[in-house]
Order: structure tokens, then C-alpha cells, then sequence
């Protein structure tokens, strides 16, 4: 007897699905990110979201056919799993998927703010805060160019025996703040403006990046240290109240872009491969056969005279920074639809380690075979 085909919707934005869902064994529905996943409930097996769907009990009320909703992100905090769980829908994500693109982000933000500042990166500490997959990618990019690391989990430590995490005064004694934490309002670890008007108080940091979740760090509080001088710069990829955008934040940023720090080629085929995966064991499909995505070549590079023009050339944040600039001068009514649009705007890189990297760029910046992971 013929299996009946599977009903996956997923969200257009999506990548890469048509290489891993058999066409014979699956009936894919594409639909808009600004359409409500419920509105598929009736109808599929599976729907494939991405972070900016909301599911909770208000937008998605009951299962209808649906099984399985998957989303294509390496967190899932846009998604209530208690009530999924109630509704009998299975969850899946893709934990990890974009660590090292995101690890590359906060290497390549870093090293742009040291070479504005003619600063050696091997004369700073680094405080990360959350030690999860991304946590650790810029762990370990970082350490390549001789930063003093201290990392802060103690979450992760009252799980893991072997991992010892650093003390709240440990970290926050860091020339620079690196955020990697789910954003949580309840319990004993909870993130919600972790980094707040008490924790900076009397410290000094030079530099404060956030590429985890809008509301870990306050952002009114940062205001108010860059105003007293406490905090020299803020580097921002993701936004309380996002996609509304905080003009006065976005306007006072060293660099900012629209939550992309995880966007590349690899991490998205990452992501797309681990729900397909997850979907085919659940629903009882074999997918594709298929291959990984080839190396990229390397974008066009103009007159860079140091290392910073060259990173702003290589890796799109320099695009988009300007770009919500110019969004921030928005009427307010538009903001958040801009802000979309400019998610899925500029074409995804590829990781570093996917560039083919002249020889002579290489040479003239040994910097960039450290953000290769050492390699050629």
C-alpha cells in the first residue's frame, strides 16, 4: 500500500527545503511570515516557522492535523512549548545551528571597534555571558586573537559538574560584554535586563555587545552609562520590543543590524537540514539525497588601507548598520514592516572559512586566517 503523501507548510523565508523534502513524499505549502501558522493548521502535517511567529495559545489555539511544528532557529523562546505540549503538537529547532556565524559576528564587531580605536585586541578581556553553542564559538574565535576570556553560566555549572563558571564580579570586571543567553523573565536565572541599571553601576566597560535576545540587556539603562561615561560603546544585533526599533538606541550604536548575526548560507542550511531531519523521523519520510553548499567566492573588495574597511567589505553589518540608520528616520507606522524587509534584504554570506581568500589578502592580514579557524 502507497504511503499518503505528508503536508508540510513552511515559511517562504526558509531555505534550502526543496534539496531535503522528497517531492514524491511530501506536498510543501509556502506561506508569507506575515501569515498566521494556525491558519495551516487544518491542513498540514508539519509547519516549519521561523522566530518571527509567535505560537501561544492566542495564535495558535489547537492542532487541528498539525503534529509537528518545527522551528528554523537555534532558539525557541518565540515559541510556548507548554502549550504545544498541551495541544499534543511536537516541537522541534535546530540548537546550534547558527553558533558559528554568530560567533563570527562578535568576532568581526570586535575586531572592527579595536581597529577604529587603533586598540590591540590581545590587550582586552572578554566577559561572555552564557556559554551555550554560540557562547562557545566565540569563545573559541576570540582566543585566536589572545583575549583574556572570562565566561559566566551558572546555569550551565549547576547542570554540568565539570564546567566552572566564572563569578558575577569576575565577568563584570571585563573591558568587554559579550551576550549569548535565552531571554527568560522567571526564575532564578532569569536574563530579562540582566544587564541593568545595578549592574553597572560603578564599572566601567569599554564595549557591550548583545547578539542574543532584545531584553537581556536594558536598554535604558545603557542610555544612561553611555551618558556617564561608564559604558564607552554599545553594539547592538538584536531589540526590546523588536522588530520596533528604540530610535535613541539604534542612533547611538557604534554598529547595529536587524537580529542577522546568525544569517549566513551555512547556518541557514543548518537550520533547514535539522528540521527536515527531525520531521522525517517523526512523519516517517526519508529525505533527499544532498550536498552540503559549495565555497562561496569573495565579494568584491575596494581600497581597504586596515583591517576594519576590509572586515565592513567582507561581512555585510557595515550594509545593514546604515540601513537602520535610515529605517530609525521612519514613521513609525512602517518600522517594524522595515525592519523585516531588511532581514531578508541583503543576500546571505558565506562563513568565513567558505571565502576563497586571495593569498595576498591573507598575508597583508594574518587576521583573517584566525577568523578561518587557523586554515588557509
Amino acid at each position: 500500500m502507497k504511503m499518503a503523501k505528508v503536508t508540510i507548510a513552511a515559511d517562504s523565508e526558509i531555505p534550502f527545503l526543496d534539496l531535503f523534502l522528497p517531492a514524491d513524499k511530501v506536498d510543501l505549502i509556502r506561506f508569507s511570515s506575515d501569515m498566521p501558522p494556525k491558519d495551516f493548521a487544518s491542513n498540514a502535517d508539519a509547519i516549519f516557522i521561523r522566530t518571527v511567529s509567535k505560537i501561544n495559545p492566542h495564535t495558535f489555539p489547537e492542532r487541528g492535523r498539525t503534529k509537528l511544528l518545527a522551528s528554523a532557529s537555534a532558539g525557541f523562546d518565540h515559541a510556548d512549548t507548554d502549550h504545544l505540549e498541551k495541544i499534543d503538537v511536537r516541537f522541534a529547532w535546530a540548537p546550534g545551528c547558527n553558533a558559528n556565524a554568530v560567533g563570527e559576528y562578535v568576532a568581526t564587531v570586535i575586531l572592527i571597534w579595536c581597529d577604529h580605536y587603533h586598540i590591540n585586541p590581545s590587550s582586552l578581556s572578554l566577559g561572555i555571558i552564557g556559554c551555550g553553542f554560540t557562547g562557545t564559538a566565540v569563545r573559541e574565535i576570540m582566543a585566536r586573537f589572545g583575549l583574556q576570556i572570562t565566561v559566566y553560566d551558572p546555569p550551565l555549572q549547576h547542570r554540568d559538574s565539570d564546567f566552572q563558571s566564572a563569578t558575577l564580579d569576575e565577568v563584570l570586571n571585563c573591558d568587554i560584554l559579550s551576550f549569548h543567553v535565552p531571554l527568560t523573565h522567571t526564575g532564578v536565572y532569569s536574563t530579562h535586563h540582566w544587564l541593568d541599571s545595578s549592574k553597572l553601576f560603578n564599572r566601567d566597560f569599554s564595549l557591550v555587545v548583545n547578539a542574543s535576545r532584545g531584553g537581556v540587556v536594558d536598554e535604558n539603562a545603557i542610555a544612561h552609562a553611555m551618558d556617564a561615561g561608564s559604558v564607552q560603546d554599545y553594539i547592538a544585533d538584536v531589540w526590546e520590543n523588536e522588530p520596533h526599533v528604540n530610535d535613541e538606541t539604534a542612533s547611538r550604536t557604534f554598529l547595529c543590524s536587524p537580529h542577522i548575526a546568525g544569517y549566513s548560507v551555512q547556518a541557514k542550511f543548518n537550520a533547514s537540514l535539522m528540521i527536515c531531519l527531525q520531521a522525517a523521523g517523526f512523519l516517517g519520510f526519508d529525505l533527499c539525497e544532498y550536498n552540503e553548499p559549495a565555497a562561496g567566492g569573495m565579494p568584491e573588495i575596494f581600497m581597504a588601507e586596515t583591517l576594519g574597511q576590509l572586515l565592513l567589505q567582507l561581512h555585510p553589518v557595515g550594509k545593514y548598520h546604515d540601513s537602520m540608520r535610515k529605517l530609525s528616520k521612519a514613521d513609525d507606522h512602517l518600522k517594524g514592516k522595515l525592519f523585516g524587509n531588511l532581514r531578508n534584504s541583503v543576500p546571505l554570506r558565506d562563513e568565513y572559512p567558505y571565502l576563497r581568500m586571495p593569498t595576498p589578502l591573507v598575508n597583508r592580514w594574518p587576521e583573517l586566517k584566525l577568523l578561518c579557524g587557523g586554515k588557509e
